[in-house]
C-alpha cells in the first residue's frame, strides 16, 4: 500500500498526506522532489566524483547531475519513482540502500537528500551503511533539520482518502544532533549551510574519520577486486573462452558424426587440427578466469537468501 500510495502522489491522483503516531498529518511534499527548489544547488556543487542518489524518488538530483555530466545514480525501492527518473534521462535503480548496491565502496559522494537521513529510523546504522558505500576520501551529504528542531524516531505512515498505508519507521534528524550523530559512525562534520529562512535547507557533509593506525602498521590499502569492474571483465574472458571449446567442440562432433545433411569439406587438410587445437585451448584458458571469477564474488556466494523481497531485481554480475 506505501508503494501504490506513493504512486498516486506522484502521478497527481490523489491528496496523500503522511500521518504519525499521535495522529498529526502534513502533505507529502511531492511538489518539492519533481522539480528543482532553493538549496539544490548547494548540494548539487558540492558532488565531487561519482555519486550515488539514495533515496532518489522521481530523480531531479540524479537528473541534473548527470545533465551536469557527473557519473550519478539514483536508487530508489518504489519502480514507479524509478520510471519517472529514467523517463527524464537519469540512470536510476530499483535498489535498497541496505541491499546490494553497485560499485559498493567506489562512490566518492553519497546523497541524502529530502530528508531521506530518516531511512529506516536509525540515523547512525544509515550513515555506517553509507561508509561502507563511499569510497576512501569520499562524503555523504545530508539534508537535516534546521536547528533547534527536534530529533527522534517514530513511526509513519501515508493516507489518502479511503486508504491508509502501513507504519513505517523514520527518523528526523536535526542539525543540532549532527555532531554526535557523526561521532557514532567514526565520522566528522566537514560543513554545514543552508538559510531556512529563504527556503533553502539545511545540510551537512560528513567525511569518515581516519582509522588510528599503531606505529610501523602499514596503512590500509582499498582494494576494490570483490566488485562488478573485475567480475565483469572476468566474465568477458571466461565467456570467450568457453565460447571458443564449445564451438570448437561441436565441429569436431560433427566431423565424427556427419548430419545427413552437411559434409566437412576435404580442404585445407589441417583445418581439423587448428579447431581441436584452439579447442584445448579455449578449454584450458577458461580455468583461470572461471575461478577468478568465483573469488572476486565469493562474498555474494555465501549470502543467503540467495534472492531478494518479490520485486526486487536480482544484482547483476
Amino acid at each position: 500500500m506505501i508503494g501504490e500510495l506513493y504512486e498516486e502522489a506522484l502521478q497527481g491522483r490523489s491528496a496523500v498526506e503522511i500521518e504519525d503516531a499521535q495522529g498529526h498529518r502534513r502533505p507529502l511534499p511531492v511538489g518539492d522532489w519533481l522539480a528543482l527548489r532553493p538549496g539544490d544547488t548547494g548540494l548539487l556543487d558540492r558532488c565531487d566524483g561519482p555519486t550515488l542518489d539514495v533515496g532518489s524518488g522521481p530523480g531531479r538530483l540524479t537528473v541534473a547531475l548527470a545533465g551536469r555530466g557527473v557519473p550519478v545514480l539514483g536508487i530508489d525501492i518504489a519502480p514507479y519513482a524509478v520510471a519517472l527518473t529514467r523517463a527524464a534521462g537519469g540512470p536510476a535503480l530499483v535498489r535498497d540502500v541496505f541491499g546490494r548496491v553497485p560499485g559498493a565502496g567506489r562512490w566518492r559522494t553519497v546523497l541524502l537528500a529530502d530528508g531521506n537521513i530518516g531511512i529506516g529510523g536509525d540515523p547512525a546504522a544509515l550513515l555506517r551503511r553509507v561508509r561502507a558505500l563511499t569510497a576512501p576520501g569520499g562524503r555523504a551529504l545530508v539534508e537535516v533539520e534546521p536547528p533547534g528542531a527536534a530529533t527522534g524516531t517514530g513511526p509513519l505512515r501515508l493516507r489518502a482518502p479511503g486508504a491508509v498505508g502501513a507504519w513505517f519507521a523514520w527518523a528526523r534528524v536535526s542539525a543540532d544532533a549532527v555532531p554526535a550523530i557523526a561521532a557514532a559512525t567514526a565520522a566528522t562534520t566537514a560543513d554545514l549551510w543552508g538559510r531556512p529562512a529563504d527556503g533553502s535547507p539545511t545540510c551537512a557533509s560528513e567525511r569518515p574519520r581516519p582509522a588510528a593506525r599503531s606505529r610501523g602498521a602499514p596503512a590500509p590499502v582499498h582494494q576494490p577486486l570483490h566488485g562488478e569492474r573485475t567480475a565483469s571483465w572476468l566474465g568477458i574472458w571466461l565467456g570467450a573462452a568457453f565460447t571458443t571449446a564449445f564451438v570448437t567442440g561441436l565441429i569436431s562432433h560433427f566431423m565424427q558424426h556427419p548430419p545427413g545433411w552437411a559434409d566437412w569439406p576435404p580442404r585445407p587438410a589441417g583445418l581439423y587440427r587448428v579447431t581441436q587445437g584452439l579447442h584445448v585451448i579455449g578449454g584450458l584458458a577458461a580455468v583461470p578466469p572461471l575461478l577468478a571469477k568465483l573469488w572476486t564474488v565469493y562474498p555474494e556466494l555465501l549470502r543467503w537468501p540467495p534472492y531478494g523481497p518479490p520485486g526486487t531485481p536480482s544484482p547483476a554480475r
